[in-house]
């Protein structure tokens, strides 16, 4: 990653004298680049590339690994040892994207982020967090400690979009990226049968030139059939599923085939469709439209369906998630020799906590004397409300990061140590 462009060090000047660490290893750390970042000239995905805050430095202490036994896991010690150092070392904000399928509270042994946070808190740090990946079930959230800045994951105001018109002209928004220019129509083929990869591996040597729709709902087995297909000559894949907000993006994998997702609805006019044509012993056609991304009013600002909700199980009265953040087919930086050009379309609230930690990095150059109470503070009280789905703050919490309401609140509701030792007394601690 310290390769890439995105993380160039040009025109920064020297390193602070404060700074006291120095550089002992690398790894992939693709959740850094939307705190910060090098501007990225001419990068061809779906749109210009930035960090939020150019000009900062980044700090990254590696603390998850991964195992060819047991996958990827995030070693406990070494959690706290990487916020120890961070502490020790003068850094401003810590961002730390990782959370688990188990939820402690706040001060727990096994919370180690809930401890080790609450370190960097009483050392003036902000700690900003994902809420994970579990939703939309309510009680799924993690990170709750009332110290951390816990983020929830929107959609930004910028979607990607991708026309299929069917032989009959009707045409369909696929949720899905193609790079190049409108096709010529090609023939459109749906094995109705076929329902799992091992039945997929059958009709392989049909599909050159062709456009299949699959059949299939899980994610590893789409991922499976798409591996299926890497040398077949098939022009693409869709999938009819329920609802989704994020584009699925194969390219880390070294699939390169176009893959678009419709919903259910969708999926039924395409085999009404298709029967129609085989009915009448006609050719069933489709045609890949180019991809565009539309931003503005265009698109209503919701809350992903993947975000964990609140409300905070271990202590309802306190609000969780904090606020919410664009987190939905971010531009990732990977490793250069991943995805293309270095960068993969990912979502996840690991896209939005550094958003959030962007934003805290301009709070606290506006605002050099305020302390992680009073920026979450900030953050909360100006953030906005999302359209497009009935929504509550248990989704949300406070709205969607305001980064320019935040620098100037009116009010901000500060709190110290006393406060938090305080609040964990009255839970019996």
């Amino acid at each position: 990653m310290g390769d890439a462009e995105a993380f160039n060090d040009n025109g920064l000047g020297p390193i602070p004298s404060r700074w006291k660490d120095n550089c002992k290893s690398e790894g992939n750390f693709n959740a850094t680049k939307h705190s910060v970042g090098s501007y990225v000239n001419n990068v061809q995905y779906s749109g210009p590339n930035m960090g939020t805050v150019r000009g900062a430095r980044l700090a990254i202490y590696k603390v998850c690994w991964k195992d060819n036994r047991t996958g990827s896991y995030c070693s406990e010690p070494d959690i706290l040892a990487g916020i120890d150092d961070a502490i020790k070392y003068g850094v401003d904000i810590i961002s730390a994207s990782i959370g688990g399928g188990v939820f402690y509270a706040e001060v727990h042994e096994e919370n180690c982020l809930g401890l080790g946070s609450f370190h960097a808190v009483s050392h003036g740090i902000p700690v900003v967090a994902p809420a994970g990946n579990s939703g939309p079930d309510s009680n799924t959230i993690n990170n709750v400690s009332p110290w951390i800045i816990n983020v929830a994951a929107s959609n930004s105001d910028k979607d990607i979009i991708t026309p299929l018109t069917l032989g009959n002209n009707k045409t369909i928004i696929g949720n899905g990226f193609f790079k190049g220019n409108d096709q010529a129509f090609a023939p459109l083929i749906i094995f109705e049968n076929i329902t799992s990869p091992e039945e997929f591996k059958s009709v392989v040597n049909q599909v050159k030139g062709k456009v299949v729709m699959l059949s299939i709902q899980k994610t590893d087995d789409i991922i499976k059939c798409m591996s299926h297909l890497k040398t077949s000559g098939i022009l693409a894949v869709i999938v009819a599923i329920s609802p989704e907000d994020d584009i699925m993006d194969l390219n880390s994998m070294g699939i390169t085939i176009p893959l678009f997702t419709v919903d259910l609805e969708q999926g039924n006019q395409i085999f009404d469709y298709f029967q129609r044509c085989k009915s009448n012993k006609q050719g069933s056609m489709i045609k890949l439209g180019r991809s565009k991304v539309v931003e503005g009013k265009e698109i209503a600002l919701k809350v992903a369906k993947f975000s964990s909700r609140g409300p905070n199980s271990f202590a309802p009265e306190i609000l969780k998630p904090d606020v919410a953040a664009p987190a939905v087919n971010i531009i990732a930086t990977i490793s250069p020799s991943k995805g293309e050009n270095g960068f993969q379309i990912q979502s996840g609230t690991s896209m939005a906590a550094p958003h959030v930690s962007g934003i805290v990095a301009l709070l606290k150059f506006a605002h050099p004397n305020w302390s992680p109470a009073a920026i979450k503070s900030a953050l909360v009280t100006t953030a906005e409300g999302p359209g497009g789905k009935i929504a509550d703050t248990f989704d949300f919490g406070g709205g969607i990061c305001n980064a320019n309401g935040a620098t100037d609140p009116g009010l901000v509701y500060d709190m110290d140590n006393t406060d938090y030792l305080n609040y964990l007394c009255s839970l019996g601690y």
